[in-house]
C-alpha cells in the first residue's frame, strides 16, 4: 500500500472528472485502487464517472463496492440517481432512506427521492418531500418545477401555475417555462395573461413552433370570446 501515490491518483482523478473526462478519470482511479484497495472514494469516483457516461449498472456496482468499505449519505444518493435511471425507483427510494437517516439536512435527498415516488405516481408522498426539500433549499427552481407537476398531477392546475411563477422568477431565462404556465393559463381561459407567456417565450426562442402556434389559437380563441 502507497497511501501517498493513492492520494496523488485519487486527487487527478477528481480534476479529470471535474474537467469531463470521464474515462481518463477512470484510469486514474484504477491506479488508485491498485495502491489501496481499502479506500471508499476512488470506487465511489469510479461510479460517478460511469454514471456519467451513462454506464448506470456499473455505476452501481463500484459504489456498492465503495458502501462495502464506507456508508456515507452521498454515496447512498449516487446510487440511487443511477438506479432512478434504469428505472429501479423502489431500490432508489432505499437508498434515499439511508442517505436521509445519515443527513437530514441534504435538500437534494427529498428531491431526489420525490423524484423517485412521483414516477411510482405517488403523488402525495413525493409532494411532502418536495415540500421538505424547498424548506431546505427555497432557491432551487427544479424544486418548484417537480412541484408544478405533482400538482398538476393531484389536479391544482392554478397551484402548477403558482409554483411555474415561482420558477421562472428564479430562472427567467428557460423559454420553456414561459410556454409551459401560457398552457396552462390556455386551460384555465386566461388567453390574455396566456399570449403574453407564449409572447416571451418566443423571445427567448424566436424559433419554437410549439409557442407560436399556442399563441396563434390562444389568439383565436380570445377573438371568439
Amino acid at each position: 500500500m502507497n497511501s501517498e501515490n493513492e492520494k496523488e491518483f485519487s486527487d487527478i482523478a477528481y480534476q479529470k472528472f471535474n474537467s469531463g473526462l470521464y474515462k481518463e478519470a477512470i484510469e486514474m482511479c484504477v491506479k488508485s485502487i491498485e495502491a489501496d484497495s481499502k479506500n471508499s472514494y476512488p470506487l465511489f469516483l469510479f461510479g460517478c464517472c460511469e454514471y456519467a457516461l451513462k454506464n448506470y449498472s456499473s455505476g452501481i456496482s463500484f459504489i456498492s463496492k465503495a458502501l462495502e468499505l464506507e456508508k456515507k449519505s452521498n454515496y447512498y444518493s449516487q446510487r440511487a440517481k443511477c438506479k432512478y435511471e434504469i428505472e429501479e425507483y423502489e431500490s432508489a427510494i432505499d437508498d434515499c432512506d439511508r442517505s436521509i437517516e445519515i443527513n437530514s439536512k441534504n435538500s437534494y435527498f427529498y428531491f431526489l427521492r420525490a423524484e423517485c415516488k412521483y414516477e411510482l405516481k405517488k403523488f402525495e408522498d413525493a409532494l411532502l418531500d418536495i415540500e421538505h426539500s424547498i424548506n431546505l433549499n427555497p432557491n432551487n427552481y427544479e424544486t418548484f418545477y417537480l412541484r408544478s407537476f405533482i400538482k398538476g398531477d393531484l389536479g391544482d392546475i392554478e397551484g402548477e401555475i403558482e409554483d411555474l411563477d415561482k420558477v421562472i422568477s428564479l430562472n427567467p431565462s428557460d423559454f420553456e417555462f414561459f410556454k409551459w404556465r401560457g398552457i396552462l393559463k390556455m386551460i384555465l381561459k386566461k388567453n390574455l395573461s396566456a399570449i403574453e407567456d407564449f409572447d416571451q417565450a418566443l423571445r427567448l426562442n424566436p424559433k419554437d413552433l410549439e409557442s407560436s402556434i399556442a399563441k396563434f389559437h390562444c389568439s383565436e380563441s380570445h377573438k371568439v370570446n
